[in-house]
């Protein structure tokens, strides 16, 4: 039965895309502009069982871009703050559970950092679909390995600004279909410039990119997208690629 909460969200999905949406289990690792905005749409879109991995506290300059992050929140864990967000926003049959720690290869582990390790490993082993949206190259590509290596369907998303070169873009990638060509030292992190709206932008893409594999009786898996603007702000590119 479809609540008033889901009502026009399944007129615009249809009722076997909700049950879906409903049944499965999403594992988000990385809880800033990205991942904390994405885990906001599950919410929104009748998702129920969320599970959230972030080892970073709320600063200041997370508040341009992720929502359901305030003043009241520097300096709080971001992924207890955004569980307690979500809760907010539909508590009813939602399951949030969240992870204070990050993600790091075991042979670079500390002995006494083993078991947070082997727990995240089974968060993302018992997901149904995993999103990767931490900061670095370097733990973004290790997720990847461990995902493709354990054949979990999992998404992955960057955004990537530097006003000076006149740089704006985004990539959206699903994957194992297509793993993303990035070099090691494009990072997404403290250093790069940001702003909502190509932030949300890229969420939307992403979450759109999510349903297109979760359809059923879809067409064409749509699996990458890149797009670029110039620096008045004007897409000069836009790849997109299906199978």
């Amino acid at each position: 039965m479809i609540d008033e909460f889901n009502d026009r969200t399944c007129k615009a999905l249809g009722f076997k895309l909700m049950e879906r949406l409903r049944s499965q289990s999403f594992c988000i690792i990385g809880n800033g502009g990205i991942g904390a905005n994405f885990a906001e749409m599950l919410v929104r879109s009748g998702a129920t069982r969320i599970r959230l991995i972030d080892g970073s506290m709320v600063e200041r300059s997370n508040l341009n871009r992720t929502f359901g992050f305030t003043e009241l929140d520097i300096e709080s864990r971001k992924a207890k703050t955004l569980r307690k967000w979500l809760e907010t926003i539909q508590p009813d049959g939602l399951s949030v559970t969240e992870m204070v720690a990050s993600f790091r290869k075991l042979d670079e582990t500390l002995p006494a950092d083993r078991g947070t390790q082997n727990s995240i490993r089974l968060w993302i082993d018992c997901a149904d679909f995993v999103l990767i949206a931490t900061d670095t190259n370097q733990s973004r590509i290790a997720i990847e390995e461990y995902c493709r290596e354990k054949k979990v369907q999992y998404a992955s998303c960057g955004v990537y600004v530097d006003a000076n070169e006149g740089v704006f873009e985004f990539e959206c990638a699903l994957n194992p279909v297509t793993p993303p060509d990035r070099s090691d030292d494009q990072d997404y992190g403290p250093e790069n410039a940001s702003y909502a709206a190509i932030v949300m932008e890229a969420t939307s893409v992403l979450f759109s990119m999510m349903l297109n594999y979760m359809s059923p009786g879809r067409g064409k898996l749509w699996t990458r997208y890149v797009r670029t603007y110039d620096k008045d702000f004007l897409p000069i590119n836009t790849i997109i690629e299906k199978i």
